[in-house]
């Protein structure tokens, strides 16, 4: 995962948000890693909204219209799990939490490379920085009011923090591509499970396709810490 640049270099040189002088031209293959990690999240956020549809098992036009209408993503948080509960069985409803639990964790590293001010540093030449757009804009406004009040050189200018630039290599968008993928399948798998409901298949074969799904790490690991924070609330409120 991308380190702070405080930790990797914190002396670099850095260039932010300079659109003459961007990311993409000193390191276009890095550019080209950031696309796959939103083309992914485009194809997770396409197959929650096929989810959405066949849970609410209506006319699928309308039904996805309504989806993307819901542009707050808590909204649609919201939407899928009060869905889910009116719609799936206990267990099921209980894969799909954990499913979206993974695809909000995926979306808070999708948001970073779509959202965040992307920069570049001679000093690291094999990466890519990003920047958090609330700490960048508090540092343009910090510098124009010292620009304004000093002349050049009076005073020690405001400094960006170091501890909001991520550091980013190939490594890190591949790994935040694959999670995105993996989620993605996980959701295709989930939904082939449902599909056997549907279609009446024979118990035995759909028990097999949960056990197989929730036997899965990603599944496995987060289903057993849900499962833990349930029995702590329940034994706090006794």
């Amino acid at each position: 995962m991308p380190q702070p640049l405080s930790k990797v270099k914190p002396g670099a040189k850095i260039i932010l948000g300079e659109p003459a002088d961007p990311p993409s031209a000193h390191h276009p293959k890095l550019a080209l890693k950031g696309m796959d990690v939103i083309a992914g999240w485009a194809k997770l956020e396409n197959f929650l909204s096929h989810l959405f549809v066949r849970m609410l098992g209506v006319n699928p036009t309308p039904a996805a219209a309504i989806y993307a209408a819901l542009k707050a993503e808590a909204a649609r948080d919201s939407a899928l799990r009060t869905l889910a509960e009116f719609s799936l069985q206990p267990a099921d409803e209980e894969v799909f939490s954990v499913l979206l639990e993974l695809y909000d964790t995926a979306g808070k590293l999708r948001h970073k490379v779509a959202h965040w001010i992307w920069g570049h540093t001679d000093d690291i030449p094999d990466a890519v920085l990003l920047c958090d757009p609330r700490v960048y804009t508090k540092w343009l406004v910090e510098r124009a009011e010292h620009i304004a009040r000093y002349r050049v050189n009076e005073k020690v200018p405001p400094r960006l923090d170091r501890e909001k630039i991520l550091v980013y290599t190939e490594q890190d968008f591949y790994e935040v591509t694959e999670l995105i993928l993996q989620i993605t399948l996980l959701m295709i798998r989930f939904d082939s499970h449902l599909l056997t409901g549907v279609k009446n298949t024979q118990p035995v074969e759909r028990a097999r396709r949960f056990d197989e799904l929730t036997n899965e790490p990603l599944i496995r690991e987060r289903m057993a810490r849900l499962r833990a924070g349930r029995r702590r609330n329940q034994e706090a409120q006794q």
